[in-house]
């Protein structure tokens, strides 16, 4: 295309003063550059008046639109994209707020950062079948509250950090098989989401952080079986979420912090075998969660601090044997809890400080034959406990591990007195300060009694 040819198209499109072709020195248009702004020539020659732009013909053989090309183009309707396009460069139509509908050429590979972010005007993106697009930039849709749908092609391996955040109408997404990678926040605050379809052979093994956070209409999930890691937030008060569905073949071995924190929707979640490591404020304040199960055959290792703190519809737990250590406070006030069980083969050696915390339905604990030590305050102010059954394995009881158990009336150590790891006989100091506080003085007689540990005082 010649510079005159291109001053006749230019002056079509945009209205530009006579007199400004002599400022184009290209023979064949392969980028269309609007990169240097400073120069006001440069500029109204690409945009004189954006509102004054309705209808956008980008020529054949353009390759790629450069970064901020058409940004703030706010009257613009219309874009027609070349066959020979492959990339569309950093926010090219920011803020162009009257598209209503694209349609991408099939031989397009990159959507840039920012690049439609702020169209608040589109409703659909089209791809077609034979795509090539392998990435969708950072903040690329980032505000397009009015797309409601998106259908990724199958070519798509990547979508960048915060891609699609707060558009609030979109209600569906079908992700391609092809898809590894969804970055932080790509659809944060998309509250009108409803439905995700993750496909059974997607490669995708990492869903980062903050991903889904505040999708509000979400209700249920069905993670795919290549999916190993699910990080922090990911799903943070997601609300409307009711059920999460994890495969029998799934590879997950990590639910990172605060992945479902606050799903107050949560009512149900099965664990798969694989499952290593639940993290930090994972599901706290999940407080319609009734029920958790972890497998017999399962791998997990920890469950860490807080993890479950305030889900106050949890009513019993069944820990698998491969558990070696539960965090402080990871139970905090779950108030309907009423029993905890540890299978004889556990290799759990600690219950952590303030693990159980004001779990005030509890009545039922069987303790593991692994058991070394209770941390400090771990069963504090578990009213309706009455009866303890300690493994001989026991050597600790921490500071007020069970202050406040006002219906505590028996408790039984083992015959057999445990050692320490010099082989040395577990003698009463062993048991905290205010470890029974509670007790009355005919119930302090009963224990110190029956306890090999010797006689001790209970403050």
């Amino acid at each position: 295309m010649s510079s005159v040819e291109l001053q006749a198209i230019l002056e079509l499109m945009y209205s530009i003063e006579p007199g400004l072709g002599d400022k184009i020195k290209v023979d064949v248009v392969s980028e269309i550059y609007a990169t240097s702004k400073e120069d006001e020539n440069f500029k109204k020659l690409y945009n004189p008046s954006p509102s004054r732009l309705t209808i956008l013909h980008i020529p054949e053989g353009t390759t790629k639109i450069d970064n901020g090309a058409f940004e703030g183009c706010d009257g613009l309707t219309d874009v027609h994209f070349p066959d020979s396009l492959t990339t569309i460069g950093e926010d090219a139509f920011e803020g162009c707020t009257g598209l209503t509908e694209v349609h991408f050429p099939d031989s397009l590979t990159k959507i840039g950062d920012t690049t439609f972010q702020g169209c608040t005007g589109l409703i659909e993106i089209h791809f077609p079948d034979d795509s090539a697009l392998t990435e969708i930039g950072v903040y690329a849709f980032k505000g397009c509250i009015g797309l409601t749908t998106l259908h990724f092609p199958a070519s798509l391996t990547t979508i960048e950090d915060g891609a699609f955040e707060n558009c609030t109408r979109l209600t569906e997404i079908h992700f391609p098989a092809s898809l590894t990678t969804i970055g932080i926040g790509a659809f944060i605050d998309c509250t009108g989401l409803t439905d995700v379809h993750f496909p059974h052979d997607i490669a995708l093994t990492t869903i980062e952080e903050n991903v889904f956070q505040d999708c509000t209409g979400l209700t249920e999930l069905h993670f795919p079986p290549s999916l190993t890691t699910i990080e922090g937030g990911a799903f943070q008060e997601c609300t409307g979420l009711t059920e999460v569905h994890f495969p029998r073949d799934s590879t997950l071995t990590t639910i990172g912090d605060y992945t479902f924190y606050e799903c107050t929707g949560l009512t149900e979640v099965h664990f798969p075998p694989s499952l290593v490591e639940i993290g930090e404020c994972a599901f706290f304040g999940c407080t319609g969660l009734t029920e958790v199960h972890f497998p017999y055959d399962s791998v997990l290792t920890i469950i860490e601090k807080e993890a479950f703190q305030e889900c106050t519809g949890l009513t019993e737990l069944h820990f698998p044997p491969s558990l070696t250590e539960i965090e402080g406070d990871a139970f905090w006030g779950c108030s309907k809890l009423t029993k905890v069980n540890f299978p004889s083969n556990s290799a759990l050696t600690e219950i952590e400080s303030g693990t159980f915390v004001g779990c005030t339905g509890l009545t039922d604990v069987h303790f593991p034959d692994s058991l070394v030590k209770i941390g400090d305050e771990a069963f504090k102010g578990c009213t309706r406990l009455t009866t303890l059954h300690f493994p001989p394995s026991l050597v600790t009881i921490g500071h007020g591990a069970f202050d406040g158990c006002i219906l505590l009336f028996e408790v039984y150590f083992s015959s057999e007195l445990p050692s320490d790891e010099r082989g040395n006989r577990i003698h009463h100091d062993e048991i905290g300060e205010g470890a029974f506080n509670g007790w009355s003085s005919s119930e302090i007689t009963r224990l110190q009694k029956t306890s090999p540990f010797g006689i001790f005082e209970i403050d």
